[in-house]
């Protein structure tokens, strides 16, 4: 606010000032292009979505620690009950929004920032955010009341030691809810991706079979990065499941195509792990 009072002034704008401005113009931006984006009926997710804020949230945090360094507690304190507010209105809004359109499709890892209390087995809307707004204001007391010891104190260290002692333990949390379950699923691809390297190396050609969504061969494609793989879609099965075709091809199917069965008579192998289902002649 103060760059904005010197440019009225027409006084020369600082550094500072300017920086300030180029986050608040930034948070700006962000809720302009996410507001587009929900214009547009998706998943559950998309009404909180919290990707790409990552390049301007630590510069918002900054900011906002800066600002709140030398003003009296009074002021803070209203200030985080007005904002407690008026989460808890979007918090319901968003709630009762997701239950009118009924999108049910939900990925916690998009909203990580809200999502510590996500429980895939049992997702319900109201009763996510509403839980997930309860363990948000419980979080910002926690960091309020270290930053009026602190400020008292004269300890900005102090403050700053409990902000990165506290993301690390959220960290710990997100990646027990959201990467955990991935690595053995990541193993489990590099494994398969290796077999396929070595059945390519004895002369045969690789052939996706898209079929289904979403499209796993990119995963190959990142685990192998110089490995060759042929894409077909389903009219372009038969020519490939020919006999001369099939005994150098192998076959890569999702795990849960539809094709696989029917495609199991021309090879004498198959082979399912990870996301995919091999066939091919031994």
């Amino acid at each position: 606010m103060a760059g904005i009072r010197e440019i009225k002034k027409r006084t020369a704008v600082t550094v500072r000032q300017k920086f300030f401005a180029f986050v608040i113009l930034s948070v700006i931006t962000q809720i302009l292009i996410a507001t587009v984006y929900l214009l547009t009926l998706g998943e559950a997710s998309d009404y909180t979505y919290g990707r790409y804020t990552e390049l301007i949230i630590p510069f918002v945090m900054v900011s906002g620690a800066i600002a709140l360094w030398n003003q009296k507690k009074k002021g803070i304190l209203v200030f985080t009950g007005g904002m407690a507010a008026i989460q808890a209105v979007c918090a319901l809004l968003v709630a009762r929004q997701i239950t009118a359109t009924g999108a049910e499709t939900f990925h916690g890892f998009f909203m990580v920032g809200i999502s510590y209390l996500y429980n895939e087995g049992g997702f319900d809307s109201w009763g996510f955010y509403r839980n997930a707004y309860l363990f948000s204001e419980a979080l910002t007391g926690f960091v309020v009341m270290t930053f009026f010891y602190c400020q008292s104190h004269k300890k900005r260290h102090c403050f700053l030691t409990g902000i990165v002692v506290l993301e690390l333990a959220l960290a710990m949390r997100a990646a027990i809810l959201f990467l955990n379950p991935l690595q053995k699923a990541a193993f489990r691809d590099i494994r398969i991706a290796e077999k396929i390297e070595a059945l390519k190396d004895e002369g045969r050609q690789a052939v996706y079979v898209y079929d289904t969504f979403p499209v796993y061969a990119g995963i190959l494609q990142f685990l192998e990065r110089d490995m060759e793989i042929q894409v077909v879609g389903e009219d372009g099965l038969a020519a490939v499941l020919k006999k001369d075709m099939a005994a150098r091809n192998v076959m890569i199917f999702a795990f849960d195509s539809g094709n696989i069965q029917k495609c199991k008579e021309v090879f004498s192998d198959s082979y399912t792990y990870g996301h995919f289902t091999l066939l091919y002649n031994d």
